[in-house]
């Protein structure tokens, strides 16, 4: 099976504190080149200058693209934007305060191609960490790899959007 082409989009809003991480995580992945889609959706605080400067300093082999709205849209609307941003065959969400690991995309694609690209989800297990950057835990995902049931998904701990 080709290797498919993938876009990595971040929604990010007010998340300051964490966007800088956030943005390194994504272009420190294994797997390239990808598309990253950055989008501010009309923060009041640093956020999208943080994108700007940590962004300006990248010269690896993916594609960045920077998005800031206008007016803030709210999470819906804002990730049903970047979603039609995005031009990969697989498109992976993350947020403003999610730091990817670097084997992310290549573990993901690994998953989609043991299931010959048939549509589906996947989530992988999260490690979650407080303000301060300190492990506060693994969520494990016991989902996700099997039969796909949307209601399902829907409603297991807003991991699937």
């Amino acid at each position: 099976m080709e290797l498919p082409t993938v876009s990595l989009i971040i929604c990010s809003y007010n998340q300051a504190a964490y966007i800088k991480e956030a943005i390194e995580g994504a272009l420190a992945q294994t797997y390239s080149p990808i598309e990253i889609i950055i989008s501010d959706d009309c923060s009041s605080d640093a956020t999208f200058e943080i994108i700007e400067d940590t962004v300006s300093r990248y010269s690896g082999p993916n594609t960045i693209v920077v998005n800031r709205n206008s007016q803030n849209l709210g999470l819906i609307e804002h990730v049903n934007k970047v979603f039609e941003m995005a031009t990969g065959d697989l498109v992976v969400g993350s947020a403003g305060d999610d730091i990817c690991l670097p084997d992310r995309i290549e573990t993901l694609v690994k998953l989609y191609n043991q299931r010959e690209g048939r549509p589906t989800l996947f989530h992988g297990n999260v490690l979650k960490i407080d303000p301060d950057g300190q492990d506060v835990g693994l969520l494990k995902a016991s989902w996700g790899t099997g039969p796909v049931d949307l209601v399902d998904s829907a409603m297991k701990g807003s991991l699937y959007i």
